[in-house]
């Protein structure tokens, strides 16, 4: 037992490679009570997850710049929207093929 809690002791926290903030439950209030919250509230959380995570030198994760891409795209700014899917390309170059094909498909459209 003493063993145990001597190494318990020596462990350490990785910090955590992305900021991940509120973006779960972004995610899981646009897909399953999307009448929850306003698209503009939803923008205003998700960009205020990002403010707090450059205030601590973090990283976004994959995926964030696209989700918050939608929602401009759902309020009718597909310019806004294209600069974010172009930041998610250079930030996950890997995502390319994929934010390729979200670009070329990008019109305004309403929430159903």
């Amino acid at each position: 037992m003493a063993a145990a809690a001597l190494l318990a002791g020596c462990q350490t926290s990785t910090p955590a490679l992305y900021a991940w903030g509120g973006y779960d439950a972004a995610v899981h209030d646009r897909e399953w009570r999307p009448d929850a919250v306003t698209v503009d509230e939803q923008i205003m959380r998700v960009e205020a997850d990002r403010d707090r995570a450059a205030a601590r030198g973090a990283s976004l994760p994959p995926g964030w710049r696209i989700h918050l891409a939608m929602l401009y795209n759902i309020r009718g700014d597909t310019g806004r929207a294209r600069e974010l899917l172009n930041q998610e390309k250079q930030v996950f170059p890997e995502s390319a093929r994929f934010v390729d094909t979200l670009l070329d498909g990008l019109r305004p459209r309403s929430r159903p």
